[in-house]
C-alpha cells in the first residue's frame, strides 16, 4: 500500500501517522522510536526532514511573524522552556529549532497533528 505522506517509504503509513502524532506532542526521537517500536535513526531522519519542511513553510507563509514574536514575552518563555527540554541545541540546527518553535507557538491552540498531516499529504517527504 502506498504511503501518501512519504514518497520513498521506509516506514508504513500507519507508523508515519504515529510518528507525526509523537512529533506533534513534542516527544524526542528516542522516545518516539521506543514508543512506536521503530529504529531511532529512521525517526531522527524523518524528524529532521519534518523540521526542514516546517522551516521552509514558515519562511514562505509566515514572513513577518518573527518580528511580532520578538516582542512577545510569552513566546520567549515558550521557546526557553523548549530549549531547556532539549538541553541545548547544536549551533547549525538552531535556526530550524527556532522556526519549529515559532510554528508550534503560532499553532498552539490548533490541532498540530492535523496541520502536519495535511502539510505532508499535500507535499510528501523525501
Amino acid at each position: 500500500m502506498r504511503n501518501k505522506y512519504v514518497n520513498v517509504a521506509q516506514i508504513s503509513e500507519q507508523k508515519f501517522r504515529e510518528l507525526i502524532k509523537c512529533f506533534a506532542l513534542d516527544l524526542s526521537a528516542s522516545d518516539t522510536g521506543k514508543l512506536i517500536n521503530h529504529k531511532i535513526s529512521t525517526v531522527n531522519r524523518v524528524y529532521n526532514e519534518m523540521r526542514f519542511r516546517i522551516y521552509d513553510y514558515c519562511f514562505l507563509n509566515l514572513p513577518d511573524s518573527l518580528q511580532y514574536l520578538d516582542d512577545n514575552e510569552s513566546f520567549r518563555a515558550y521557546s526557553k522552556h523548549r530549549l531547556m527540554k532539549y538541553s541545548g541545541i547544536q549551533t547549525d540546527k538552531f535556526p530550524m529549532f527556532l522556526k519549529e518553535t515559532e510554528f508550534r507557538f503560532i499553532n498552539r491552540h490548533n490541532n498540530l497533528y492535523k496541520i502536519l498531516l495535511k502539510m505532508f499529504r499535500d507535499d510528501p517527504l523525501f
